[in-house]
């Protein structure tokens, strides 16, 4: 009877293993891309939409075989309540959790800032889609972080461009700024065109630091116009807080033309303005409206017609495939390879640009044309485009 029962237990131990090693095995089917994201909130729209494309991206991959033989699973999480906060959190589940061999986001730099360090050490390759401030990719010491990179332009050469454009194409003299307060990409953006605008010979009438929050500006919109700005440089995170600004510019009688940033490029803007924002214009590094993306576009909304195919979308668009690229280029979902091929990677074609080139000393894309976006009629136009020195 003790042989029956040591026999069953030694069956049920063996069941057990299998078991464990079967799911094992399931789960080392997938390749797992994480996705740190606002997903809910005001800012849904800058997180859920990029990660349905992605989903979508990943499914079409795996019906077709997979990469390197490999099936790929996207893991998403919110973080929205907090982005530096949660987006810590966040990776460290991507890490010891899920076992991601690649990280696509966050889009905002207050949240990819803090993770660099993390990622940089557990030598996981990420790549950001419009996390635009320098310190994402290259430390305030100047040290490099090698496994940081970055589809989109950065906040010197866009902040930059916006006040060349200002000046010399749209003639101000005199321009007033709103930045946010502990916000790096409103108050870097902002730094480098009050640094521009002035090096070309013009006055930065008052500059003045809101929180990104806040829905009540009119006591510093109010302040703002005694100092008779001809236009007002507001790169706010979101659309959120521009639209805030310009509508209630506009019940003060404040009727100065608004120059945003690429945060603020979605339709959300012109249907909470309406013809208040008429006039304005954004710095971008594409114009969504483009003949090219229509297709997919359309087939986005076709799927997912809650949501549309923006700029946060069209840039993951990028990330994915140079993700991509960059495995297939390593032959390997090994960190260190990976991270190298991104490193080296030159004239890759991807959605939005035909010969996308990194940087291998800032890991910062090269020669990203700038799109000047206006607003005309309640709807966005192409204004101009143009390579900054």
């Amino acid at each position: 009877m003790k042989k029956g029962i040591l026999i069953s237990l030694s069956l049920v131990t063996l069941l057990l293993v299998l078991t464990a090693c079967q799911q094992q095995q399931k789960a080392d089917e997938y390749m797992v891309i994480g996705m740190p994201l606002a997903l809910t909130g005001s800012d849904a729209y800058i997180g859920e939409p990029p990660r349905l494309f992605m989903q979508d991206y990943v499914d079409k991959i795996n019906a077709e075989g997979g990469l390197l033989g490999k099936k790929l699973k996207v893991v998403a999480y919110d973080i929205a309540a907090d982005n530096a906060t949660e987006a810590v959190n966040a990776t460290n589940r991507f890490i010891s959790q899920d076992k991601v061999f690649a990280i696509v986001g966050p889009t905002g730099s207050a949240a990819a800032i803090p993770m660099a360090p993390i990622v940089n050490a557990a030598k996981i390759p990420t790549i950001v889609p419009t996390a635009t401030n320098e310190k994402v990719t290259v430390q305030e010491t100047g040290e490099l972080n090698p496994y940081m990179f970055r589809v989109c332009f950065i906040d010197n050469y866009q902040g930059s461009a916006a006040a060349y454009y200002a000046y010399e194409k749209l003639g101000y003299r005199k321009v007033g700024i709103f930045d946010a307060i502990g916000d790096p990409y409103s108050q870097g953006i902002s730094d480098y065109f009050e640094q521009e605008f002035i090096r070309l010979g013009g006055t930065i009438t008052r500059r003045m630091s809101v929180n990104e929050g806040d829905v009540e500006f009119r006591p510093q919109l109010s302040a703002m116009a005694e100092t008779n700005p001809e236009a007002i440089f507001c790169p706010a995170g979101s659309y959120v807080r521009a639209s805030f600004m310009i509508n209630q510019s506009r019940e003060l009688g404040i009727d100065v033309p608004y120059i945003m940033a690429d945060a603020n490029y979605d339709d959300a803007l012109l249907e909470v303005c309406g013809p208040n924002v008429n006039g304005s214009l954004l710095t971008n590094g594409l114009y969504a409206d483009s003949p090219e993306y229509a297709e997919f576009q359309a087939d986005f909304a076709k799927k997912h017609p809650e949501w549309n195919a923006n700029i946060y979308v069209l840039y993951t668009y990028d990330c994915a495939e140079l993700l991509v690229w960059a495995v297939k280029q390593a032959n390997s979902f090994d960190g260190p390879a990976i991270q190298k091929a991104l490193a080296s990677a030159t004239n890759v074609k991807l959605f939005t640009d035909p010969s996308f080139t990194i940087d291998p000393l800032t890991h910062n894309p090269l020669n990203k044309t700038v799109a000047i976006i206006g607003v005309e009629n309640e709807k966005w136009v192409l204004v101009d485009t143009f390579r900054p020195d």
